[in-house]
């Protein structure tokens, strides 16, 4: 039997603590900034072009309020994911301060978090992928752009994504055999 001392305890406790604030702060940013940009990009489409016409490789880009439309839909939806996946870190943080470590609620946070990485990912290919054409559909003909990537980038942030997920998985197979032995015991 491990027995965990009470200043092992309490460096948890402030160490999750710390990591929950940052989290919160995070989140607070990516509000901040979703609305910020949405924002600018409903009441100066001429500036919004501007901020954004770095990801085409000649800089030329046409906006019409569709095209704005779409792309601050694309900004909403990786927001909302990452705010979720936050919101999952944050409670994560929030319950390893409070409970036993190898509880079946944190690895199901965790493997869900893994979870929400993994849609996070998914969300933000897309997002790059549509963007593209998108910002270049009104262009002139042979001045409209189209690109998939798929990266060192992609490739680490799947292998971190699949860790996660992979971790929280056999925490949770791991609390199980856990509670069947404090039964027996």
């Amino acid at each position: 039997m491990v027995i965990i001392m009470k200043d092992e305890t309490k460096a948890l406790r402030n160490l999750c603590n710390g990591m929950s604030l940052a989290t919160r702060v995070l989140q607070i940013g990516v509000v901040v900034m979703t609305v910020s940009l949405g924002w600018y990009a409903i009441t100066s489409p001429e500036g919004y072009a501007d901020l954004i016409s770095p990801m085409t490789t000649n800089g030329k880009v046409t906006i019409t309020p569709a095209i704005t439309a779409a792309l601050v839909s694309l900004d909403v939806m990786t927001s909302v994911l990452m705010l979720a996946g936050l919101q999952t870190i944050w409670t994560f943080f929030q319950s390893l301060g409070r409970e036993k470590p190898f509880s079946a609620n944190l690895a199901i946070l965790l493997r869900r978090a893994g979870i929400f990485a993994l849609s996070l990912w998914g969300a933000t290919w897309l997002s790059d992928t549509l963007s593209l054409p998108l910002l270049t559909a009104y262009n002139p003909p042979g001045e409209h752009k189209f690109a998939i990537g798929f990266g060192s980038y992609d490739f680490g942030m799947l292998l971190i994504v699949g860790f996660l997920f992979t971790m929280g998985h056999a925490f949770v197979l791991a609390s199980r055999i856990h509670n069947e032995l404090e039964q027996v015991v």
